[in-house]
């Protein structure tokens, strides 16, 4: 007997036959309940996602940028929003070729692919590479770059995709991204995601514990956010999949204490550039447009950049 989940299998297997050499369709798992400390970014995607599954085209934006520095869950958390909307998720893939005319066949194709699929969640990675970049670096192709850009423009600037295609960029370097593509009507909502301070890594950890379903018997993972300053979301995930990995070695029904201070303790921080942290953030920070977009300790953040520019 046919089933829901068989039709949209069988739909997305017709669907990879006919464009998956532009575009890879995408099946999040979970959805925003699977994201911890950023409450101002899913507060906000919980919002858009109702928009658009009320088909309030009015209202939704046309485009939205998550922007910060890397490891802070800006792809994963465009996934779970697409998971959130119940839309159809795709991804671009390597439009570029070097024959003459290809790569601007295979994006007019995806472009096309995209509003026959429509509604449809549209995401960027590295957005700040996707279509050339910012016309300010150049290219020395013939033309073809501009070309591409010029379609993009046009293809995103269209009124009548809204609420129907959403596009969420995703990027370290928000101010490489062309201007006109971040004007609004073409992004309306630009979305700071940052280095989580030690109540959002509390939250982190409970989340990554429920996400990857694994029991516990730990009850509070305050004792264990405040002794991981500097941690990105992706370090956490690491550090709690490790602990079940030791969890599991020494046949304990349940994740413990003991588990996860060993994967901490076993875990060798990852060298990062902390200038390039802060000029990161700084630029999601002055990007951002709207009040209640901004972290709540936004100020705090500043501050403490300065205070570290100060010293060096």
């Amino acid at each position: 007997p046919l089933t829901r989940a068989s039709i949209v299998e069988r739909k997305i297997e017709l669907l990879r036959q006919e464009y998956g050499e532009v575009l890879e369709i995408l099946q999040p798992r979970h959805d925003l309940s699977a994201v911890g400390g950023l409450e101002h970014a899913t507060r906000e995607l919980r919002e858009v996602a109702e928009l658009m599954r009320r088909g309030q085209t009015s209202a939704a934006p046309m485009g939205i940028i998550l922007m910060g520095p890397p490891g802070t869950g800006k792809s994963y958390l465009a996934e779970c929003f697409a998971k959130e909307c119940g839309m159809l998720c795709v991804r671009f893939r390597p439009l570029r070729q070097m024959y003459v005319g290809q790569s601007e066949r295979n994006q007019e194709k995806a472009f096309s692919a995209i509003r026959a699929l429509a509604p449809v969640v549209v995401m960027v990675d590295e957005s700040d590479q996707a279509e050339g970049g910012s016309r300010d670096q150049g290219s020395g192709d013939s033309g073809v770059t501009e070309r591409m850009r010029g379609s993009a423009f046009s293809f995103w600037g269209d009124p009548s995709l809204r609420g129907k295609v959403l596009r969420i960029d995703i990027t370290n370097r928000v101010d490489l991204i062309d201007a006109a593509m971040r004007r609004s009507g073409r992004t309306d909502i630009k979305i700071p995601i940052l280095m989580p301070d030690e109540e959002a890594r509390r939250q982190i950890f409970e989340v990554v514990v429920r996400k990857h379903k694994l029991p516990s018997a730990i009850t509070d993972f305050r004792a264990f956010a405040a002794r991981t300053p500097g941690f990105t979301g992706s370090d956490i995930e690491l550090a709690v999949t490790t602990a079940w990995r030791f969890a599991l070695r020494d046949n304990a029904p349940a994740l413990a204490d003991a588990h996860l201070t060993a994967a901490l303790d076993d875990l060798i921080p990852g060298a990062k550039d902390q200038a390039a942290i802060d000029r990161m953030t700084l630029l999601a920070l002055d990007e951002t447009r709207n009040k209640r977009l901004l972290p709540r300790n936004h100020e705090q953040i500043r501050a403490e950049i300065a205070a570290r520019r100060a010293q060096g």
